[in-house]
């Protein structure tokens, strides 16, 4: 749904069924992420081996079997799973992002990888939607052009028919600062989707279709919608058509509400710890579910029926076919050398959408980078800019250490870890750089360097907004 999780190292994910699900029915509409042909989605996740490369598997809940899919990828790319080739069972397929322009990669049914060029780096790449409803997947990407946001879609581009020949076609649809994603208001295609802030804190909605530019939306959302800060996703309902779901989190709990295109409410759902949800058509009742991994298992919840289930599981982080992500501006570093000293156009207080952690959460594997080191993370709303790298710097303008962007649109607006990305040479603690704020100005204070805005000051040593350090 949002980017996804390629870039954790996790042990394999293994669900052991705690109740009967029933069989999906296969009338109500076509499901996305079937691996098995049995009708219902299956658990998909991956592992990242030794090497960085991206195990696929996934459990089924009919067999009860867990199925090695394949290898594609490495740690760092986005996954793009999908129904690439128009088949009834999707490829696993990532992005690769390079330094002029993505690589889109599959692998098609013959166990051949496939790749595609499209889009560039700072782009918001869109994967998982039909816009055209032929029942291929198409590429997409959202790009600011004169400071407009332009849609770029290519239409499947990993078809067997024409070798994914198809014209790229190019659409203004959108205004700066929307949030943007894909939703089925028909039944039968996905629409190009963006949510804006409207008037009288209301937050604006609105849809438009590939193929004949018609626009529908209402102005008149509820609290629940964010004032145009958060972006939904799309989980379908039992006749094809989409609701959307609206994540919100305060806070250790992490809260859905759901919606129709139009604004009506249909439910609300809320859970504890930090989550990551996936849709997917589990069999609760016709129509797609909401799965999160929580405590205690990974939890199902149907929208309209409001019906609830658990799975038990181990560890391990699942994907789905709803894919959003913003890629990096530039992907060759980024961020001055630690020792440089650099300075802050602006210094603003440490905003309360934002998390400094002094080392990761537990969840994390032993060998994963982000377990012990410092991050930054923002949650959904919270203030930029959001640049591929961060710098921790002390009260005298010393890079102490460089934070690299870890995911945007998975559920926060923004996640930083030390050790990763940019920082890769400086997997530190919140405790170490700490001791080299005091090094080398006296002081554990420091400032977190975003572009040229500075948030701060806090104190390196101590956790902010988070309970787990």
């Amino acid at each position: 749904m949002k980017t996804k999780f390629s870039k954790s190292l996790v042990s394999r994910l293994l669900l052991t069924s705690l109740i009967s699900l029933p069989l999906y029915d296969s009338t109500a509409q076509e499901v996305q992420t079937d691996f098995d042909g049995d009708g219902r989605s299956e658990y998909g996740f991956v592992e990242i081996q030794s090497g960085g490369a991206l195990s696929w598997s996934h459990y089924s809940l009919g067999s009860k079997a867990t199925t090695v899919i394949g290898t594609l990828g490495k740690a760092g790319d986005h996954l793009i799973p999908a129904r690439w080739r128009g088949r009834n069972i999707p490829e696993i397929g990532v992005i690769d992002e390079g330094t002029t322009t993505h690589t889109w990669k599959i692998i098609d049914e013959n166990g051949v990888q496939q790749s595609r060029s499209f889009g560039v780096p700072g782009d918001i790449v869109i994967s998982g939607a039909d816009f055209n409803g032929n029942g291929y997947a198409d590429a997409a990407v959202v790009r600011y052009e004169e400071g407009k946001p332009h849609w770029y879609i290519y239409p499947d581009p990993f078809s067997p028919l024409d070798g994914g020949s198809g014209s790229i076609q190019r659409i203004q649809f959108g205004k700066s600062n929307d949030k943007f994603f894909f939703a089925s208001v028909d039944g039968a295609t996905d629409w190009m989707g963006r949510v804006a802030k409207g008037s009288r804190g209301r937050t604006e909605v609105r849809l438009r279709n590939f193929l004949t530019s018609q626009v529908v939306g209402n102005a008149s959302f509820k609290e629940f919608a964010g004032n145009g800060a958060i972006t939904p996703f799309p989980i379908k309902s039992s006749n094809g058509k989409d609701n959307l779901a609206w994540e919100k989190k305060s806070g250790n709990r992490t809260s859905w509400a759901f919606s129709s295109v139009t604004g009506k409410l249909l439910s609300n759902h809320t859970l504890t710890g930090e989550l990551i949800p996936v849709v997917g058509e589990f069999g609760l009742q016709a129509g797609e579910e909401l799965g999160v991994k929580a405590k205690g298992g990974f939890h199902l919840f149907n929208p309209v029926s409001k019906r609830k289930a658990k799975l038990a599981r181990r560890t391990g982080i699942a994907f789905d076919h709803i894919n959003i992500n913003q890629t990096a501006e530039s992907t060759t570093g980024g961020g001055e050398p630690v020792g440089d000293v650099v300075s802050c156009n602006r210094v603003s207080r440490w905003p309360s959408s934002h998390i400094y952690k002094i080392i990761g959460s537990t969840h994390f594997s032993p060998t994963d980078v982000r377990r012990n080191t410092a991050g930054l993370i923002i949650r959904n709303g919270g203030s930029g800019p959001f640049p591929s790298c961060v710098q921790a710097i002390d009260r005298n303008g010393n890079v102490l250490a460089l934070l690299g962007l870890y995911a945007r649109n998975d559920g926060w607006e923004a996640r930083y870890y030390a050790g990763f990305g940019c920082g890769a040479s400086t997997p530190y603690s919140g405790t170490q750089i700490a001791e080299r704020a005091r090094s080398s100005s006296g002081s554990s204070q420091i400032l977190m360097r975003m572009s040229t805005t500075c948030y701060g000051p806090i104190d390196a040593s101590q956790c902010v907004g988070s309970s787990q350090c």
